[in-house]
């Protein structure tokens, strides 16, 4: 989403259809009202929370 990826694209990439890819980031919020962590959670997270994660990482930093 950030880097101008598809749901199809990034689906490719962590070997999942598109439509998990598309549900996760409903369920997720690609922009959450909640503010992000500010350190990484300690449980380990799937591919897809993975690049959740540094997605909003990046957009913290850059928002600055």
């Amino acid at each position: 989403m950030a880097e101008g990826l598809g749901y199809a694209e990034i689906g490719r990439r962590l070997e999942r259809p598109a439509s998990t890819i598309m549900r996760e980031v409903t369920r997720n919020g690609e922009h959450d009202a909640r503010p992000a962590p500010r350190s990484r959670p300690n449980s380990s997270l799937s591919p897809l929370g993975e690049m959740i994660y540094q997605t909003r990482a990046r957009n913290r930093s850059s928002a600055v």
